[in-house]
């Protein structure tokens, strides 16, 4: 599992810590709320500012991190499941995750589609447009992510299957603040060992740990152990590195 905090590295603010994307979203547009510019009630009230803030979601000049790195040696090994991310920045698709084993849970912005036809178009003749651009049926264009109050992907729905056939679940650089994503650990089984790299531990998973431990002791299974390495994510994966001897072939 993967949150903005993967990317910060990459000189990509996250949404919600201090001076983060919310955070500027404030003091440049002085709206209070910054959540509801990503719903579609705002992309049809005011498309040019909506337009304005999806211009500083562009990527197309930042490389992917030494943790992008990482997630991809995992898929070189063939010990990558499946990675489900928050991220809408698309450096893992740029680092060469196989696009089988990447669920980008918030959508995209890879591409932009019609809000209402759902006709899709490529990025370039979304972003590289002086206006906020429109779809032939005359309904507006946007990034295909998912706005607040949106179904996640389809893609999404083979997540109950991957969670509870895991034998690890690595949760790196997200604070697991919004759900559907956020309740994904509760499907890990007592036996699945569980590893945290983010610079504070998340509150949610506070319970799911003790909610484990005592589903540990009513079924028998031995519960593995959770491990936390707080920090920046790039830092924790550099050491994790060291291990394997993978870091001397790093190229991030």
């Amino acid at each position: 599992m993967a949150g903005a905090g993967i990317s910060v590295s990459a000189n990509l603010p996250d949404f919600r810590s201090k001076g983060g994307l919310y955070d500027q979203l404030r003091q440049t547009t002085k709206i209070t709320a910054p959540e509801t510019i990503f719903t579609r009630d705002f992309l049809k009230e005011q498309p040019s500012l909506f337009y304005s803030v999806m211009q500083q979601l562009k990527t197309d000049h930042v490389s992917p991190t030494l943790t992008h790195e990482f997630l991809k040696r995992l898929q070189d090994r063939n010990i990558l499941r499946r990675i489900y991310t928050q991220n809408i920045d698309c450096l893992e698709h740029k680092v060469g995750i196989d696009e089988s084993l990447l669920v980008e849970c918030h959508g995209t912005t890879r591409r932009a589609r019609c809000d209402q036809c759902r006709t899709f178009i490529s990025k370039e003749k979304y972003f590289d447009q002086a206006n906020p651009p429109r779809c032939s049926c005359g309904s507006a264009l946007r990034p295909d992510i998912v706005l607040f109050g949106e179904s996640l992907p389809e893609s999404f729905q083979q997540h109950k299957s991957d969670f509870q056939n895991a034998d690890l679940l690595i949760i790196l650089g997200t604070s697991l603040k919004v759900n559907p994503f956020a309740s994904l650990p509760k499907l890990i089984k007592p036996d699945c060992a569980l590893l945290v790299i983010n610079r504070e531990f998340p509150k949610s998973l506070q319970l799911h740990r003790r909610v484990r431990a005592l589903r540990s002791r009513l079924s028998g299974i031995k519960l593995r152990k959770h491990v936390f390495l707080g920090g920046d994510c790039d830092t924790s994966v550099r050491w994790l590195m060291q291990e394997p001897g993978w870091a001397q072939q790093v190229s991030v």
